[in-house]
């Protein structure tokens, strides 16, 4: 069933702060909004924009008729308030629909482009969720579409006496009984892009036993552990894995803990990174330590299960999340598209480092990779020209060691120009030493062959 993302409506008269219909968490919903554009791009499904425009007051569209009074906003032509929102992705060359009425439908050409794209299913999003969301949701209904309305990726202003979360309710109830299909983003983006084969970008055929067990180390800070809310369906979760356990703190209680962490020097890092995010994450209230050593790790099932775990608490408003193994701040729209929604990288769970030394020659290092339960890398003593192709080689020993492989003798990698190396990777056996925090490889190349 072909389908095909309405943008109802991602002006900034919502997003204005003068406004009388601006929309207090707009910035979150667009997040949410592009995510969903971006996939609707990747896999070449229509994506139609639609705004809503007046000539002129007396062609509202009776949008003013029982407003009581007249507001101080028109959605004029040639005016701010109509135009898009800066935060909002606008693809080049899609369609774009001018509306004057609450519908989607009434009066414009939308109903004839769905049906050039041969399209059986609308997915609703943009604002206001109770006005011209809902309003396309049942129109699109009584036109024959199968509705998929977005909620979370819909928002709106409150009403007197009546909170945006009741607004949210009330219409998800309404389409739900008899309109549509309500779901939130996470659940219909595991709907796209999921290959046959999903569940294996998580098989390791490299696969060798080992001693060492994967650890992980996560801070979610803004939630507590009472809030999650899990299923197979929305965030691929089939379990907390056995080892790995999920503890709540709160500042009030556990402060302390936090506050050492935030004014170490990591925090110093931390917050020149991204000064803005580390404020958010310093300044909560509570926050979700997820820690522990995966007792299974012949496939990465376990790394899977945490990533939507954490994907369940950044839609419950998680601010931040730290990795505590790569001292990385991670933010919620960044968690969902590349560790949660986007395939499975393994470069993106090992961070690689390039470190100047004392010499004038360069180290390069990884942090990270005790999450696949694998040695850490380290080349000393690289000089500069040298450094691309040691992080090209670096990378290729990030994914075999994703892949389960362990490296106990030399070994030939593959780069890219046809040229592959001989690498000797010897393991130092101290998972704590300060640099690292797990065991790691000592590797030396000790020659270059070409496959031309």
């Amino acid at each position: 069933m072909k389908e095909a993302l309405l943008v109802i409506d991602p002006q900034k008269v919502y997003a204005l702060e003068r406004s009388p219909l601006y929309v207090a968490d707009y910035k979150e919903t667009v997040d949410r909004i592009n995510l969903i554009i971006d996939r609707f791009e990747a896999e070449g499904l229509p994506i139609i924009y639609i705004r809503h425009i007046h000539q002129s007051r007396e062609d509202s569209g009776r949008m003013f008729d029982y407003t009581g009074e007249e507001l101080d906003m028109a959605f004029l032509d040639g005016t701010e308030e109509v135009s898009y929102m800066d935060e909002l992705t606008v693809t080049g060359g899609i369609p774009e629909i001018i509306k004057r009425r609450y519908s989607s439908f009434e009066g414009t050409e939308l109903d004839r482009l769905l049906k050039d794209f041969g399209v059986e299913c609308v997915v609703i999003t943009g604002f206001m969720t109770n006005y011209c969301c809902e309003t396309a949701a049942r129109a699109a209904h009584d036109k024959d579409y199968h509705v998929k309305f977005i909620l979370d990726a819909t928002s709106a202003p409150p009403l007197p006496g009546i909170d945006v979360p009741t607004i949210k309710r009330a219409t998800a109830a309404a389409i739900a009984g008899g309109f549509g299909m309500v779901m939130d983003t996470s659940e219909l983006l595991s709907q796209h892009g999921k290959k046959a084969d999903d569940r294996d970008m998580y098989a390791r055929p490299y696969y060798t036993k080992t001693k060492y067990r994967p650890a992980l180390f996560y801070a979610v800070f803004g939630v507590s552990g009472d809030e999650l809310e899990v299923s197979v369906q929305k965030h691929g979760v089939t379990e907390v894995p056995r080892g790995i356990s999920i503890m709540s703190y709160d500042k009030a209680s556990d402060g302390g803990k936090m506050q050492g962490l935030m004014e170490s020097t990591l925090g110093d890092m931390l917050k020149a990174s991204d000064p803005e995010l580390f404020e958010k994450c310093a300044s909560a209230d509570r926050w979700v330590m997820i820690r522990g050593n995966a007792a299974q790790d012949e496939r990465l099932d376990y790394l899977k299960n945490i990533s939507g775990i954490i994907q369940a608490f950044t839609e419950k408003g998680a601010v931040g999340i730290l990795d505590l193994f790569t001292l990385s701040l991670i933010s919620p729209k960044r968690w969902t598209k590349e560790f949660f929604m986007d395939s499975f990288e393994p470069r993106r769970h090992a961070e690689v480092f390039v470190s100047e030394e004392e010499s004038g020659n360069f180290w390069v290092h990884t942090r990270g990779m005790i999450k696949f339960g694998r040695p850490d890398i380290s080349f000393e003593g690289i000089s500069w020209d040298e450094v691309d192709k040691i992080g090209e080689i670096v990378g290729q020993m990030i994914y075999f060691g994703a892949m389960g492989a362990f490296f106990d003798k030399d070994v030939k990698l593959h780069i890219s120009g046809g040229r592959s190396f001989i690498v000797r990777p010897e393991l130092v056996d101290d998972p704590d030493n300060d640099d690292f925090n797990n065991v790691y490889y000592s590797v030396s190349v000790m020659g270059e062959q070409s496959d031309i």
